[in-house]
């Protein structure tokens, strides 16, 4: 996940600092705690993704939050058993 270091350096500390970042399970966790925010305060996963993309000045997300969620569709066909082509 891409996450900025130097606005969520407090979400860090708890591993270490911001260079827990290079971590991935360090990073994704910190991630997935700035997304699950962004949601409860946009309060829906469409807005909490473009929330997450830039703030509240985000108008225009340039199809982010389609490909997010056409990711989330292929991961769970994934782990249903389909088979889906490789990028």
């Amino acid at each position: 996940m891409q996450v900025m270091t130097e606005i969520h350096a407090k979400r860090y500390e708890v591993y270490g600092g911001t260079y827990a970042a290079f971590d991935p399970v360090a990073n994704m966790r910190v991630g997935v705690h700035v997304l699950a925010d962004c949601i409860r305060i946009k309060g829906n996963l469409t807005e909490g993704l473009r929330y997450y993309l830039g703030g509240n000045s985000v108008t225009e997300d340039g199809g982010y939050v389609a490909k997010v969620m056409a990711e989330q569709e292929r991961m769970d066909g994934v782990a249903g058993g389909a088979s889906v082509p490789f990028y």
